[in-house]
């Protein structure tokens, strides 16, 4: 059996794809999960809404190129709309519409959009928070340990860190600042968590 001439063989051919490296939501290091600034195209979209909107203005432009898949000329228009000076609010919450559109469909990326509006830019509560019985946080003296609250609906990891965000101001009750770690609460009142983490307490 003949093994061929060199000549003969057959010649390998490679593609090389060229990306270019895409910033992540700091618009300083390429996005990568280790690094904490990350999209994930598998995240929630209320989460993915909200972490398009957290990016620098300066990458507006380049999410639209790398991460959409609209055309270079609409690309083009809102390039054109950022030059003549409107609001980059108004065009990162069309980016942050349109990549939530790409991966979980028109009808999410508009609920998306409407709790984004609610939450961080009219401060509302959302109607769909999830609940606790809190009958079993509650002293003898009718005050609610909110510290044990928090831990028990996911909203600390421990009863020290619920400490550390009542002492910096993050947790609010009905919408006022929280300033003790036991408080007379009562049914219905919802307790705020930073910017988005809300639980009715029942």
């Amino acid at each position: 059996m003949s093994t061929g001439s060199p000549s003969s063989a057959h010649a390998l051919t490679f593609i090389a794809l060229f990306m270019p490296i895409l910033e992540g939501m700091d618009g300083v290091e390429k996005m990568s999960k280790s690094l904490g600034n990350s999209i994930g195209i598998h995240e929630p979209p209320n989460l993915m809404f909200e972490k398009v909107m957290a990016i620098p203005d300066g990458l507006i432009i380049r999410y639209f190129n790398l991460c959409t898949d609209l055309h270079p000329d609409r690309v083009n228009e809102y390039r054109s709309r950022l030059d003549g000076g409107e609001n980059p609010r108004h065009i990162k919450a069309e980016l942050a519409r349109e990549i939530v559109r790409l991966y979980h469909g028109e009808a999410l990326a508009c609920e998306a959009e409407a709790y984004f509006n609610k939450v961080f830019r009219e401060k509302e509560i959302p109607e769909d928070i999830p609940s606790l019985i809190t009958q079993d946080f509650v002293d003898e003296n009718g005050m609610t340990d909110l510290t044990r609250v928090m831990v028990a609906a996911g909203l600390a990891l421990s009863g020290s860190e619920a400490r550390r965000l009542i002492s910096q101001g993050g947790v609010r009750l009905k919408g006022t600042r929280v300033e003790c770690f036991k408080v007379q609460t009562s049914e219905g009142d919802v307790l705020q968590v930073g910017k988005k983490n809300f639980v009715k307490l029942l």
